[in-house]
């Protein structure tokens, strides 16, 4: 049996923000905490998908294409 997949999500901020030009080089350390903990959980798969600095599969409109992930 597959391992259910736990996956947070820091959803992209919008193009002009005072957060700019660090969210492109850093993630949130929230969502990294809680995925940590929530993998100390032998039975979940976790991850931690950051859309302000995400270089994975895209879609067509390019942005990450979480049907892919």
């Amino acid at each position: 049996m597959e391992r259910p997949l736990f996956r947070i999500v820091v959803s992209k901020f919008p193009a002009v923000n005072v957060y700019s030009y660090v969210v492109t080089r850093t993630t949130a350390l929230g969502p990294v905490m809680v995925a940590t903990y929530a993998a100390l959980n032998p039975d979940w798969r976790v991850e931690v998908v950051d859309e302000n600095n995400y270089r994975g599969p895209k879609n067509n409109l390019g942005l990450p294409d979480h049907e892919a992930l």
